[in-house]
């Protein structure tokens, strides 16, 4: 183990670090870049120099992306921010020595720390690391997706997916996926396993209306349904089996248990922050994006989110390395969701309304695509 306080030119007073490279991050290195404070040297940690962009994961799943599609260039970004990336995965924060310590047993000195490290969809029903992929992290997902689609193609053998989770990713990925293998041909029946209902965080009109997409699709809903394992064949339930060749893990996030060791306040694993954004008794340490309970007014998981609090994150580090006033974050009390319906159609809802339409597609593929633009 050794620590390192500082790797670049001598004249640098102070160190950023920036814990993982989720959308907020991303979105905050590109402002620094722009607009960064003189005297501080920036650190990035993420095990990966490539970070995934989750909104255009149905379409990539559905085809209409490919791989690389989906990736900002982590390590690009924070050289053109004047960062050193560090590709390792945090293990550890002592917020009392103000260090972090990665899994290979660097330990770095800061005197700011922000964390957007995301959130993960790993079930610990038996056999799931075995036998299932969770759709978050993205990494492992898109590779196994992508090869279980290319055994398939050409093959009359009708195949089994499963979806555990009836969130909107859940259903988005269920119609995606379906809708991937029978452009290849490949005979498929799609089963959404939940252990509530399906599609309890949409408005009623949006739910109604996709339940309908999914009968209408043959896509099977199996909700109450308690889960007892995972094999290489099958979900089992308490009550039946289903088959499946490929098992998705898209039910409800989960924190990486790591946070809980921080002793950062949290809520439920996620790490409580305040309305500017940092941890409530330590001011230095920062938290955005999934991984982070917003105290002021809890919020759903949702990339908007944290899209949106980046410029606010900007502004309170750069404040916070220069003693000045910080700015609240307001987050919007609703947002328009932009569900994918496996082909270029999708549906809105907002208000407790309900669109749906290729014009909708098209506008969703417009954000994600803009979005991307800005890092490459």
């Amino acid at each position: 183990m050794y620590v390192v306080a500082y790797t670049g030119a001598m004249h640098a007073q102070k160190t950023l670090i920036l814990v993982g490279g989720g959308h907020a991050h991303a979105l905050f290195l590109h402002q620094w870049q722009k607009q960064s404070v003189p005297g501080t040297q920036l650190i990035v940690i993420d095990p990966h120099p490539q970070v995934p962009y989750t909104g255009m994961l149905p379409g990539f799943v559905a085809g209409h992306y490919k791989v690389g599609d989906l990736y900002i260039d982590l390590q690009q970004l924070t050289h053109a921010a004047g960062g050193t990336l560090v590709t390792d995965r945090v293990e550890y924060i002592n917020p009392e020595q103000k260090t972090v310590r990665t899994a290979s047993g660097l330990v770095c000195q800061y005197d700011v720390l922000s964390l957007d490290v995301g959130i993960h969809a790993k079930l610990d029903t038996p056999g799931f690391a075995e036998h299932a992929v969770a759709v978050k992290p993205l990494y492992d997902f898109a590779v196994r997706w992508e090869k279980f689609v290319s055994k398939q193609t050409g093959s009359t053998k009708s195949v089994n997916v499963v979806i555990i989770g009836g969130g909107v990713a859940g259903v988005e990925l269920a119609l995606a996926a379906q809708y991937r293998l029978q452009q290849s041909s490949v005979p498929v029946r799609v089963t959404i396993i939940d252990r509530g209902q399906v599609l309890q965080t949409v408005s009623q009109a949006t739910q109604s209306y996709l339940r309908k997409v999914l009968t209408k699709r043959d896509i099977r809903m199996v909700e109450g349904a308690t889960l007892t394992s995972i094999t290489a064949s099958g979900v089992h339930t308490n009550t039946t089996v289903f088959q499946s060749d490929f098992t998705l893990g898209a039910a409800g996030p989960q924190p990486y248990a790591w946070l809980a060791a921080t002793g950062l306040a949290s809520t439920g694993g996620y790490i409580d922050t305040m309305s500017t954004l940092q941890t409530p008794q330590h001011p230095a340490v920062f938290a955005v994006g999934d991984c982070a309970h917003f105290v002021p007014h809890p919020l759903q998981k949702a990339g908007v989110y944290a899209v949106r609090q980046a410029p606010v994150l900007h502004h309170n580090v750069s404040a916070y390395l220069r003693d000045t006033a910080m700015q609240p974050f307001y987050p919007q009390r609703d947002y328009l969701k932009l569900i994918s319906l496996g082909g270029k159609r999708a549906a809105a809802d907002k208000w407790g309304w309900c669109w749906r339409g290729a014009w909708f597609w098209w506008l969703k593929s417009y954000i994600d695509t803009t979005f991307m633009k800005k890092f490459k």
